[in-house]
């Protein structure tokens, strides 16, 4: 027989195998429904509307940051069309330095003149905006007249350019600046479909087998150029591949506020569970720390014994672990 500690007293494996059963988990979920709190679902990709090229309004995007986490700076920001006869580009000042490994690839640097933080491009000062003027100027870029969507596509988008630039846009409050059609599209996804390979799908890779010479790589707006002459010179083919990969501005949106609320869920409990698993799986219900010492000094022991180790949807819902429960209810009670 195992007993675990609970207040004054002690409770079973067998005890909570009883309470499970004893519909007292009932009373937590009528105080969750009663307090609004839903479940942190993750959102769901949408899917691809089988778009032609001829149906979107397709340019070419590229960012330089001032490092590789999501909330890194922009520190470049550049667009073509897909005839190649609309450019942007801006260098973009960022406020924090620059970490050394993505000077080392982009060039770009901060350096002073005369007391003033200047940004350098390979050394040499060069013009720059602030984030939001940038960012202003490209949303003015994008909003040329058209009848159709715009989808903005970049090699490795999914995964680098557009989480980061739909973070960026967000948190200077420019979202209702930009097309609400937006799209977001990944060239790299598509090639490896195009070209039947996982492997030497670099930009700089896929330019030089197709034009036999290099081009000055992770400079954002030879980046763009160098992406439109591919996709120029294997037309539908490839583009089409590239519209299959279209993701609205919409999801990178509600991705992140799900990982925003996901992460300051978890953050709570910070010091007071140390088991991730579990923490992982109250985050996903929704029951930060403070949610949690509520529901037991409302509901009870026996209820929040019973919620946590029952099942939904055949799974359990926190653990059913005697010492795991012990754990949560002495950091509660």
């Amino acid at each position: 027989m195992i007993l675990i500690g609970i207040g004054l007293g002690a409770v079973t494996q067998d005890e909570v195998t009883k309470l499970v059963d004893s519909g007292e988990h009932m009373k937590v979920e009528q105080y969750l429904e009663e307090k609004n709190v839903q479940p942190i679902k993750k959102p769901c990709k949408p899917k691809h509307q089988q778009r032609k090229p001829l149906e979107c309004d397709m340019l070419i995007y590229d960012l330089e940051t001032s490092g590789f986490r999501k909330d890194a700076e922009i520190t470049q920001l550049a667009c073509v069309d897909i005839k190649g006869e609309r450019e942007f580009s801006t260098y973009i000042m960022p406020k924090r330095a620059i970490d050394p490994s993505a000077s080392k690839v982009t060039g770009l640097s901060v350096g002073y003149s005369q007391g003033v933080r200047v940004l350098c491009k390979d050394g040499k000062p060069v013009e720059a905006d602030d984030l939001q003027t940038a960012l202003k100027g490209f949303s003015d870029f994008l909003n040329q007249p058209s009848n159709k969507p715009v989808l903005l596509v970049a090699h490795n988008g999914q995964s680098f350019d557009a989480p980061r630039i739909v973070f960026h846009i967000e948190a200077e409050d420019l979202i209702e600046s930009f097309p609400s059609d937006i799209l977001f599209g990944d060239s790299l996804i598509a090639s490896r479909k195009f070209f039947k390979r996982k492997n030497h799908l670099k930009l700089s890779d896929i330019y030089y087998e197709t034009f036999k010479q290099q081009f000055s790589a992770h400079d954002a707006l030879q980046d763009c150029k160098a992406l439109q002459a591919i996709l120029s010179k294997y037309g539908n083919t490839l583009q089409e591949q590239v519209c299959q990969t279209e993701t609205p501005l919409q999801y990178y949106r509600a991705t992140r506020q799900y990982h925003s609320l996901l992460t300051s869920v978890k953050d709570s409990y910070a010091g007071h569970l140390t088991t991730s698993r579990v923490v992982n799986r109250l985050a996903n219900i929704g029951v930060s720390f403070t949610l949690l010492r509520d529901l037991y000094q409302s509901c009870g022991k026996a209820a929040l014994i019973s919620f946590l180790a029952g099942k939904s949807r055949g799974h359990v819902r926190v653990t059913e672990d005697i010492g795991e429960l012990c754990k949560i209810l002495k950091r509660v009670s």
